[in-house]
This record gives C-alpha cells, structure tokens and sequence, in this order.
C-alpha cells in the first residue's frame, strides 16, 4: 500500500484501517528493502507523514474475506507476419 501526503503539510498520527485484520506492518523503500516497523493497533495502521512524502507499506492481512477464483490461462494467436512500421517509411514490410 502507498500513502503520500498531497497538501504540503506534515501529518501526524494517521491511522488507516481495513475490514481485514492487520496483524504487522513495516515499512519499504523503492526497492522494497525494509525500512523500519510500523504500529498496528487494532488492526489499523499508525504513521506520520512529512509533507509531500510517499511512503510505502507492505500489508501482512490474516482474516480476510474476499474468496478470487483460480488463474485461467488461455492462448491467444497473434499474427506477426506484417510490420507496422519500416525504418525506410514503408508499411506492411519486415524491416
């Protein structure tokens, strides 16, 4: 999950909650290397925001609800026998 304070300003103690049960929370950066912990209380998470800072927490969610069916995988023909675009500015050539 990415949160990122938009007004320019510093935010304290926001607490976003799910209808799940979040047990722990940390935080990553763009690597997705761990930053440090976040507090989970009553299955919301806690943080603080400086202005116009993106963060990004991975979620550990036990409980949840929602039931998604199975990956179907199906084939699907592509012609590639015509180019869309040449490097001499015809059309339906390979280049």
């Amino acid at each position: 999950m990415r949160l990122v304070e938009l007004d320019a300003q510093t935010a304290a103690g926001v607490r976003v909650a799910f209808g799940t049960t979040d047990t722990a929370a940390r935080e990553v950066n763009g690597q997705e290397q761990p930053v440090a912990s976040t507090a989970v209380s009553g299955g919301a998470l806690s943080a603080s925001f400086s202005a116009l800072s993106p963060r990004t927490f991975p979620r550990l969610v036990s409980g949840a609800s929602i039931k998604r069916p199975g990956v179907q995988l199906a084939p699907v023909t592509l012609k590639y026998d015509l180019a869309a675009a040449s490097t001499d500015g015809t059309i339906g050539g390979w280049f």
